[in-house]
């Protein structure tokens, strides 16, 4: 299904995006200024172990936003593309494709429109796709310097160690196995989907440029 937008409705569906994500959200704006308000549902997302991407052109915040991102740290990914024009919001289960930077003037003086896209949608995937393109040729990755990594089975945020890839209670459940090429579900490193065990706690990636 597609729906058509409009300038508060864009608002209201890209906040539903952040609050109903359960694995990876995608935000997508050359330009960003993030509200406080927005920042809770951010914040809360995290809190479900949501991985948050943050893709844009430049950089235009304030010093308190500065501080709030500083804050996230390994948290969320920044990258930066200087040629991005799109603007686009996803979650696990919906894509908005807009004419909207998420930015406080936009939303409160432009005329803006967009679509709404449901992941049943073919639509969907192109979306996606169209992202991963963006990202595999930006210019410069933001990847905050981070101690943490990732629980490989429940994606939890653990201290990055590849000899100790599980969190606590993970390891426990392991540990009545000890299958040391058990797949799992994430790199302990980044964090991203992957198979991997605790003979392989990296993707090839990370593993690469480790």
């Amino acid at each position: 299904m597609i729906k058509f937008l409009e300038t508060e409705e864009i608002s209201a569906c890209i906040k539903r995006i952040i609050e109903n994500a359960t694995d990876t959200i995608y935000i997508v704006s050359p330009y960003l200024s993030i509200r406080r308000k927005l920042r809770s549902y951010f914040e809360e997302a995290i809190n479900r172990n949501v991985k948050i991407v943050f893709v844009y052109r430049k950089l235009n915040y304030a010093n308190d936003d500065i501080n709030w991102l500083t804050k996230l740290g390994s948290k969320i990914t920044q990258i930066e593309n200087k040629n991005l024009h799109a603007k686009c919001y996803i979650n696990d289960s919906e894509a908005i494709v807009t004419s909207m930077n998420l930015y406080g003037y936009s939303q409160d003086n432009n005329y803006e429109m967009g679509v709404l896209i449901d992941k049943k949608d073919d639509m969907f995937d192109k979306v996606q796709k169209s992202v991963e393109t963006i990202i595999k040729h930006s210019t410069q990755s933001i990847d905050t310097e981070r101690d943490s990594g990732f629980c490989i089975r429940c994606r939890s945020n653990i201290d990055r160690d590849s000899n100790k890839p599980y969190c606590y209670s993970c390891y426990l459940i392991w540990y009545e196995y000890e299958n040391y090429n058990y797949q799992e579900n994430c790199c302990h490193n980044c964090g991203e989907k992957e198979s991997t065990s605790i003979s392989r706690p990296l993707c090839y990636d990370c593993f690469k440029a480790s």
